[in-house]
């Protein structure tokens, strides 16, 4: 099964392995579930888990190793839906290909 996972949600669940999102990054590791991502989520992603505060949660190759993870494990998509006029604008790309799939 294929989902659109907001950055929150994925490292929520990376560091915090027995809750809920916890499961959901089990069942990506299990290949239960996949990643869905464009450039744009991806990079969001990669920015995040690169960030300074996480070197408390991991080792800098642990970082790099998730982030290749996701590089290689995830469905690469383009979405020709657009969303406009969102409170976080930054949201856009994780609803436009949430609404991508919803419409394949």
């Amino acid at each position: 099964m294929k989902l659109v996972l907001d950055t929150n949600v994925l490292i929520s669940g990376i560091l915090n392995p027995s809750g809920p999102p916890g499961r959901i990054v089990d069942f990506l590791r299990n290949g239960f579930l996949q990643l869905v991502i464009d450039d744009r989520i991806f990079s969001e992603y990669a920015d995040v888990l690169r960030r300074k505060y996480f070197l408390r949660y991991f080792k800098e190759s642990e970082r790099e190793d998730v982030i290749e993870y996701i590089s290689k494990n995830s469905y690469y998509t383009s979405t020709r839906v657009v969303v406009h006029n969102m409170p976080d604008e930054s949201d856009v790309p994780f609803l436009e290909n949430r609404q991508s799939q919803t419409l394949s």
